[in-house]
């Protein structure tokens, strides 16, 4: 059973910004230009220069591709 004081901590916790969804970098950095992609992460030239820019939702729409793309499915 948790005591009284609990869920006040949990809301302390809880009440700061989201994290930042973290970047898919794996520090191969190389372009490959027939693709337009990134060698390592897979990311277009776009994605990366704007990375820092984009909200999380923008950010988890980068990772929703890349992970289409690590299925076989096309984006």
């Amino acid at each position: 059973m948790l005591s009284a004081p609990w869920p006040a901590r949990l809301r302390r916790m809880w009440a700061g910004p989201p994290a930042p969804v973290p970047s898919p970098c794996v520090g191969v950095c190389v372009m490959e230009p027939e693709r337009d992609r990134c060698r390592g992460c897979g990311r277009t030239l776009g994605e990366i220069a704007n990375w820092t820019a984009m909200d999380n939702a923008q950010r988890l729409q980068v990772w929703l591709r890349l992970a289409q793309k690590a299925e076989g499915e096309t984006p």
